[in-house]
């Protein structure tokens, strides 16, 4: 009753809660995405502003208006949303982003792994001895998803990989091509 619905959440709650159950739990479901995007929203200039200061090829993603909002962030992240909609279905802009996103996640717990062996370092596994179970079992499930995500939608996957190459190769030109640290721009539009 499932295949081919976008709703799963809604119908399987209806099945479970009952009909109002399974409303009230849509309504929490759509509460939780609309608060997740909206910190999305709220974050990506900033984390685009971030970009502009510490790479000198982006520098202009840094200029802020008086009131100090990044707002060529803002419209950057607004034209990739607006073509992303406009051109894209959305099974495609889900599997696509989710992919990318779910690969960086990996990376960011292997990363764990990479900070302990660093000298000097003291992180939370120094004390508690079970630290790397959640994180091994993390990432077990995270290959999962993304061999499945791959195999399943490969078109999809396969752009996101490219993305993540083209965005890979960009930081490496402009890290090695232009010095690793812009100077803050001090011009304030």
């Amino acid at each position: 009753e499932l295949a081919g619905k976008k709703e799963i959440g809604l119908i399987s709650a209806g099945y479970i809660f009952g009909e109002k159950g399974g409303n009230m739990m849509g309504m929490c479901i759509a509460f939780l995405l609309v608060s997740a995007v909206s910190s999305m929203v709220m974050a990506g200039p900033r984390v685009i502003e971030s970009m502009g200061k510490d790479l000198r090829p982006l520098r202009f993603f840094s200029i802020t208006n008086k009131n100090g909002i990044p707002f060529i962030a803002i419209i950057v992240q607004s034209v990739i949303a607006i073509v992303l909609v406009l051109t894209a279905k959305f099974d495609f802009v889900l599997q696509f982003t989710s992919f990318s996103l779910n690969l960086f996640t990996f990376l960011t717990v292997l990363g764990i792994f990479f900070i302990k062996l660093k000298k000097n370092t003291e992180i939370v596994s120094s004390k508690f001895f079970l630290f790397y179970i959640p994180a091994i079992l993390f990432l077990v499930f995270q290959v999962w998803i993304l061999y499945f995500g791959f195999k399943l939608k490969m078109e999809e996957s396969l752009l996101g990989l490219v993305n993540i190459g083209v965005g890979l190769l960009f930081w490496l030109i402009a890290t090695f091509a232009f010095g690793n640290k812009n100077k803050t721009l001090e011009n304030k539009i």
